[in-house]
């Protein structure tokens, strides 16, 4: 059971009263049944995806695995409230083993009003897929074909992410390609979008392009990285990116993060593709902004969006990657933006932060922000520089972040060449947690480099005024 790490001076917590979170449930819990269990550092899980579903109180865990003859696939497993394994592992993607496409990146939707669950990835073929599966696990009809590049040399779509909205009953999946249907060049890469029914079949424009980066034509530019939320408070959707835009000053290959409010049925509303991070001001290539992601507070309207970056604000250097955040109204104008981690303390770039996934916890009115990173220490000891794992950090609804920051994997011994990487976050009815990675571990008979799947369950208790208990 894991300790906490204390970013600030025991003095500094003497007035605070917020509550703390702490491991529940099984250690490290191995989600995926052949990645990290076979002392093979050719197999891996990467790229884990979660959701919740309400009216059973589990979860879906999805991810990508190359356990198979054919290479990745797409891979699910129920979960029980306690974040334990609920049944078998089963294979969603159905590309066939003798036609040598693969399954990558998946993310997952649940619907609410039909009580299933969506899942969407992309080929080696670098097109956009989605299949429909039950509460149990079912699968609910074919593998559905979503983008329409046409398989042609070079051009692709990659990398989707999914929203469900529960006013609609429709999904928006998004993705980043150079689709020449839309006029653009090879390698010039931009934000589409394409509106599902509930059932899965695709409603209004097709294919229909959401970022405008530098006009059309211009492959030096390009959009990437995206994700998307629904929030049913305004009815709107949030859509994020990285982008090496030429707006106001922006030269290329200095990558930042944009936004795209969209209406319940795809319509771009506000202002065209605003900026959402500042990274080093502008004009300069040395900082940048990655990896963004997007959670809704369905309560009050509000939007975090957090990704990692180096920054040359508040002490902070040139490659010394940190998570940070901004608060969006409704409608995506700014409230506040954050430093959420202090992996390496300020001026340090050997310690670092990325790949950050963030949600909305109504039960607590906080938000929950998680990301691999190595610090210098924690409590009770640490990772040495280059030793990753899972942290998680809350921030209250106003975007101030809390004094803690949790360490909740322990892949391996302190020092030891096992890692924890990419994480999702889900929450459940109660305000619990559940927190899902890919890492290396040598509990279950993983060997170095074999990434498996595991999840901690979280859940917060009171502390004293002291911070000492």
């Amino acid at each position: 059971m894991k300790t906490v790490l204390l970013l600030v001076s025991l003095s500094s917590m003497v007035a605070t009263s917020q509550a703390d979170l702490i491991e529940i449930g099984s250690n490290d819990m191995l989600v995926s049944q052949v990645a990290g269990t076979v002392d093979d550092p050719n197999i891996d899980a990467d790229d884990p995806a979660l959701a919740h579903n309400p009216n059973n109180d589990t979860f879906l865990a999805v991810w990508a695995e190359n356990s198979d003859p054919a290479g990745f696939e797409i891979f699910a497993r129920l979960l029980r409230a306690d974040g334990m394994p609920l049944g078998n592992q089963v294979v969603i993607s159905d590309i066939p083993v003798n036609d040598n496409l693969t399954a990558f990146e998946p993310k997952v939707a649940f619907n609410s009003i039909r009580n299933e669950f969506l899942v969407v990835w992309f080929g080696n073929d670098f097109e956009i897929y989605a299949r429909r599966v039950s509460p149990n696990l079912t699968l609910l009809g074919p593998e559905l074909p979503i983008s329409d590049i046409n398989q042609l040399p070079s051009r692709g779509a990659r990398s989707p992410a999914v929203a469900f909205n529960d006013l609609n009953d429709e999904y928006l999946v998004v993705w980043y390609a150079d689709d020449p249907a839309a006029g653009l060049a090879d390698d010039e890469f931009e934000i589409f979008g394409q509106r599902l029914n509930g059932d899965g079949s695709e409603i209004g424009d097709n294919d229909f392009r959401i970022s405008d980066v530098a006009g059309t034509g211009d492959a030096d530019r390009m959009a990437s990285q995206v994700d998307v939320a629904f929030n049913s408070a305004n009815a709107e959707y949030l859509v994020v990116w990285v982008a090496d835009d030429n707006l106001a000053g922006q030269v290329d290959q200095e990558f930042e993060i944009f936004g795209q409010i969209l209406d319940s049925v795809g319509t771009e509303v506000g202002n065209n593709d605003f900026r959402v991070s500042f990274m080093g001001g502008t004009g300069l290539i040395e900082y940048d902004a990655q990896m963004p992601a997007v959670a809704p507070n369905t309560i009050n309207g509000d939007w975090m969006v957090v990704w990692y970056g180096d920054d040359n604000n508040q002490g902070l250097i040139d490659e010394e990657f940190e998570i940070h955040g901004r608060l969006l109204t409704a409608g995506g104008q700014d409230l506040t933006d954050f430093r959420v981690s202090t992996m390496g303390g300020t001026g340090n770039g050997d310690y670092q932060a990325f790949r950050p996934d963030v949600v909305h916890n109504p039960v607590t009115r906080e938000y929950a922000v998680s990301w691999q990173g190595d610090a210098i220490t924690y409590q009770g000891g640490g990772p040495t520089s280059d030793e990753y794992e899972i942290w998680v950090h809350r921030v209250t609804e106003s975007g101030e972040p809390l004094l803690r920051s949790s360490v909740v994997s322990d892949m391996g011994d302190d020092g030891s060449q096992f890692d924890a990487r990419t994480s999702a976050l889900a929450v459940d009815a109660r305000g619990e947690i559940l927190v899902l990675w890919n890492g290396t571990d040598d509990v279950n008979g993983g060997a170095i480099g074999e990434f498996g799947v595991h999840a901690q369950k979280l859940a917060e208790v009171p502390i004293f005024a002291d911070g000492l208990e």
